[in-house]
């Protein structure tokens, strides 16, 4: 008769309490963490350093070609500096408290031309600067979005992408920094596509158009200005593909910025390995592979990894240097994963749209 309750006892005793579930708040409470590990103040120290490595990107050369202006950061936001020789010092020309976006030097002159906007509103303006004494003057109307700016090889006007005309279309305008209250319009945007200048003639009567209509349809376009004919040079509506207008030059590559890495050893620094992995589906009877950027820690595995996924959605990772990544591989010993999920650019339209309404979850 009591052989069953004996049994039930006995199977109750066996099952293991549950284990204590650690829970703990940050952030003010906005951040619930259970049975995650305290953060040690060595690695909240690393991270300050590895976070704020440094990094110089190219803008322009100076008038005489023996000095390049670059944009990096020695304060909270990157500005404009003027570097003389290979590897050295750097002269800051902006002081900005927001940062400069792109810079572009009138041929034959020392002007600067550069974007800039407010907040992080992505409404840029575009400021004139001299050089020599860092005074800058905005040449646009500081309420609509701009960008793109092409000077004519005569270094006398220059062709930008605005949204001046009703605060929403992206044309094209030509403006005399000399006489920026004259400037016009000299391409409307007939879609509601970004259109944007790429680089003008040899004579200046003719500007090379870039119109992005989506990720899969981009179009190359040649603008006439003398009669304000548009004519498709690539890709189009009866032949969506994706066309860039480019322009490449041979020549030496020499290193001119050593940026700090705050004492960091850059031997440790780890490059990444380019893999594949199947998914659930086929590609022509066969399994369909995603491919991801691997980074492997020193020293044998197995190792705990991380999988990051970068946004967009139709964006693309590359093998790009991050310090994060790096605290993480030294840090913590662990291997970062970065994958081109499906729906990432870069591997045709089929690819980049899979991850497209309902197929969201497919993605991950």
């Amino acid at each position: 008769m009591h052989k069953p309750v004996l049994t039930l006892i006995a199977l109750a005793l066996a099952v293991p309490a549950a284990a204590e579930v650690k829970q703990r708040t940050v952030n003010n409470g906005n951040l619930v963490m259970e049975d995650v590990p305290e953060i040690s103040a060595e690695i909240v120290t690393s991270l300050n350093r590895y976070q704020n490595v440094r990094s110089a990107a190219f803008e322009t050369w100076s008038a005489d070609g023996q000095s390049l202006f670059i944009d990096t950061r020695f304060g909270d936001v990157g500005n404009l500096h003027r570097v003389d020789m290979p590897g050295g010092a750097r002269h800051q020309i902006t002081f900005f408290d927001e940062p400069v976006g792109q810079v572009a030097r009138q041929p034959g002159g020392s002007t600067l031309l550069f974007t800039r906007d407010a907040g992080g509103s992505e409404f840029a303006q575009i400021f004139q600067l001299d050089p020599a004494g860092g005074d800058a003057r905005m040449l646009t109307d500081g309420e609509s979005r701009n960008g793109g700016v092409v000077w004519d090889r005569e270094g006398r006007v220059f062709a930008y992408q605005s949204t001046a005309r009703n605060g929403a279309s992206n044309d094209i305008w030509l403006m005399d920094p000399e006489a920026p209250e004259d400037r016009k319009i000299v391409l409307e945007s007939p879609d509601g596509t970004l259109w944007a200048p790429a680089e003008f003639s040899k004579s200046g009567s003719k500007i090379l158009v870039a119109n992005y209509v989506s990720i899969t349809d981009s179009r190359v376009n040649l603008l006439d200005l003398d009669t304000g004919d548009v004519t498709l040079l690539a890709g189009g509506a009866e032949n969506p593909s994706v066309n860039l207008p480019m322009a490449f030059d041979d020549g030496k590559l020499e290193r001119w910025t050593f940026s700090e890495v705050g004492g960091l050893d850059t031997s440790t620094f780890r490059e990444p390995e380019l893999i594949e992995y199947p998914t659930f589906d086929q590609v022509d009877g066969q399994q369909r592979m995603i491919p991801a950027w691997l980074y492997k820690p020193a020293g044998p595995g197995p190792h705990p990894v991380i999988i990051s996924i970068h946004g967009g959605p139709e964006s693309q990772s590359r093998p790009w240097f991050s310090s994060t990544y790096q605290l993480w591989l030294e840090k913590l010993g662990v291997a970062v994963l970065v994958p081109n999920v499906r729906g990432s650019a870069g591997y045709g339209k089929t690819y980049v749209a899979l991850d497209n309404g309902f197929k969201r979850e497919d993605s991950v």
